[in-house]
């Protein structure tokens, strides 16, 4: 808007605004609409600061919630290629037993033969005797 639209527009207003009181006898202050347009402005300023602060907030959660995620997959391959080594050495473990466990067949044996010399030679041992 010009000045001058501006004065003439302020002009109605006050002309309004006087009949109207003038008829009535209430008090009018002028200055009223220049307040309140500038605690308009003020809390227009103030929304403004409000949304920038959400606006940073919210970036910092989104980064914070990024990193968290990164972290959590980080952790979770890492926790799956330690299950994996440990099966793999469970595995190992299990084939050990096993041949071991073959092994002391042949050593069961060995032991019953061993036994069996010795009955034998007892019994030599006695006719001997």
């Amino acid at each position: 808007m010009s000045a001058e639209s501006n004065k003439d527009s302020k002009f109605e207003l006050t002309s309004i605004y006087k009949e109207k009181t003038s008829s009535k006898n209430i008090p009018f202050d002028l200055n009223l609409i220049d307040n309140l347009e500038k605690n308009a402005g003020d809390i227009a300023i103030e929304i403004h600061r409000m949304v920038a602060s959400l606006q940073n907030k919210l970036n910092t959660m989104s980064q914070s919630t990024l990193e968290s995620i990164h972290v959590q997959d980080t952790t979770a391959k890492k926790i799956d290629k330690e299950i994996m080594e440990s099966v793999e050495q469970t595995e190992r473990m299990i084939n050990l037993c096993e041949t071991l466990n073959k092994d002391m067949d042949k050593i069961y044996d060995l032991s019953e033969k061993i036994k069996q010399i010795q009955e034998s030679l007892k019994t030599i041992e006695d006719f001997l005797l």
